[in-house]
C-alpha cells in the first residue's frame, strides 16, 4: 500500500516534467521560427534581388504636385557597398520598421540621392549595419543608382546620444555632398541600445548617369523634421 501511494507522486511528477519539456520545446521553435522569418526579411533583397526606382520615377516624384516630392516609403532607391567590410545592402525611402526590417533606409528629412548637403542613412546594428562595427577613416563607401554613382571616404565615426540630431542635418542645398550613416550602439547590446554610431563620409568621386530636371527635395516640415530625431532603430 505504501508503494502504491509513493508512486502516484512520482507519476504526477514525470507528467509534469514531461509537459514542461514541451512547452520549452514549443518555445524554442517559435524563437528559431522567429529568428528565421527576421533573417528572411533582413536578407530578402539580396537573396532575391530588388528593382531599383528608375531615375525618371525618381524625377517624377520630385515634380508632384502632392507637396510631397519623395518616392513612396519603401521604394528601393539604391546600393551601398563598402568594399573592406565585404558590406552590400540595398537602400530604400524612408526609416519605417517595415523597411528597416529589409534595407538601410533614407531619413525623409535629410538631403535626397544625387543632391548636395547631408545624406542621412540608418539601419540596424543587429543586421544590415552590423559591420559598422569595423569601419574606419578612410573607408570607401559607394552609393549607386538610378541617379549615378558617388564613392565618399570616411571622414570619422562618433558615438552620440539619441537627441543629438545635428548628425542628420541636411545643411544648406549648397554644401558640398556628404554621406552619414547612423545605427545604434554599442553593437552587442541585448536590449533598446542607449546611445548612437554615426559614420561621416565626405564625396571623393562621381559618375552621373542622369541629371534631373528637378532635384527630389528633402521632406519640409515639422513632422518631417521629426523623422530624422525618431528613426526606428534599436
Amino acid at each position: 500500500m505504501n508503494e502504491t501511494r509513493s508512486e502516484a507522486p512520482s507519476r504526477r511528477s514525470l507528467r509534469a516534467a514531461a509537459w514542461a519539456e514541451a512547452v520549452l520545446w514549443a518555445a524554442a521553435l517559435v524563437c528559431f521560427a522567429a529568428a528565421g522569418w527576421l533573417a528572411f526579411e533582413a536578407n530578402r533583397y539580396e537573396w532575391f534581388g530588388v528593382e531599383l526606382a528608375t531615375a525618371e520615377e525618381l524625377a517624377e516624384a520630385g515634380a508632384s504636385s502632392d507637396g510631397v516630392g519623395l518616392p513612396p516609403e519603401g521604394t528601393p532607391i539604391a546600393l551601398l557597398e563598402i568594399p573592406r567590410l565585404g558590406l552590400e545592402v540595398t537602400v530604400a525611402e524612408g526609416t519605417a520598421d517595415s523597411v528597416l526590417r529589409r534595407s538601410v533606409g533614407r531619413l525623409r528629412a535629410s538631403a535626397p540621392l544625387g543632391g548636395r548637403g547631408n545624406t542621412a542613412l540608418a539601419g540596424h546594428r543587429d543586421t544590415h549595419f552590423r559591420r559598422l562595427e569595423e569601419i574606419a577613416a578612410g573607408d570607401r563607401i559607394v552609393l549607386s543608382g538610378p541617379l549615378g554613382r558617388r564613392e565618399y571616404e570616411v571622414a570619422w565615426t562618433r558615438v552620440v546620444e539619441p537627441d543629438e540630431t545635428w548628425v542628420a542635418d541636411t545643411r544648406s542645398v549648397r554644401a558640398p555632398p556628404e554621406l552619414t550613416l547612423v545605427t545604434c550602439y554599442p553593437f552587442r547590446w541585448v536590449g533598446t541600445a542607449p546611445q548612437r554610431f554615426v559614420v561621416r563620409a565626405n564625396l571623393v568621386a562621381e559618375d552621373a548617369t542622369l541629371t534631373p530636371t528637378r532635384e527630389i527635395p528633402p521632406a519640409s516640415g515639422a513632422a518631417n523634421a521629426g523623422s530624422a530625431r525618431t528613426a526606428a532603430l534599436r
